[in-house]
């Protein structure tokens, strides 16, 4: 392939995709799983394709992790230095401190800003539960007229019923959403 660096860098650039998930294989278009028996018996295959490979995604919490024995030696190693900080003649308390606010405010930063995510991502849900319930009902709404002259009186009576309780249903719904805000 010419201009495998610029592929490989776009992709990346473009979609995140990095280049250890990706390889180059030869496909067939109506293959499914069995990519030689398709290639035996059509003329429409392809080499060099780029397909996936092993795509390996990291978890954030498994990077936390790792992390996390460090923040908390962190008090213990200040109070080491403290307690040395008058033997140290090139060490004030006051580059202690700030030495120390650093990894302090960062960690803030930090846990605010994984509130404000887990805050969003249940406002997500929230939001899509609530689009679910009303395409719904509009989904059901739908199709009343056309159901109207293929039902007779008897099935208008039945379908009047299934739509009140359907409108019953959706106010205590509703009910519920508005309080559980």
């Amino acid at each position: 392939m010419q201009g495998e660096d610029k592929f490989f860098k776009d992709i990346y650039k473009k979609y995140g995709i990095e280049e250890s998930w990706i390889k180059f294989d030869t496909g067939c278009q109506f293959a499914g799983e069995d990519v030689l028996d398709c290639i035996d018996k059509h003329a429409n295959k392809f080499f060099s394709f780029p397909v996936k490979d092993k795509v390996k995604v990291f978890d954030p919490k498994d990077i936390i992790g790792e992390g996390y024995p460090e923040p908390k030696d962190l008090l213990r190693r200040l109070k080491i230095r403290q307690a040395n900080v008058d033997m140290d003649f090139s060490l004030s308390a006051l580059d202690l401190v700030d030495s120390a606010s650093l990894p302090a405010f960062a960690m803030e930063e930090a846990v605010k800003n994984m509130d404000k995510i887990v805050e969003k991502a249940k406002q997500i849900k929230e939001a899509e539960r609530n689009e679910f319930i009303l395409n719904f009902i509009r989904g059901l709404l739908f199709f009343i007229p056309f159901v109207g002259s293929a039902v007779g009186s008897v099935g208008m009576t039945s379908l009047r019923s299934m739509l009140s309780l359907v409108g019953a249903a959706g106010e205590a719904g509703l009910l519920v959403l508005r309080h559980h805000r």
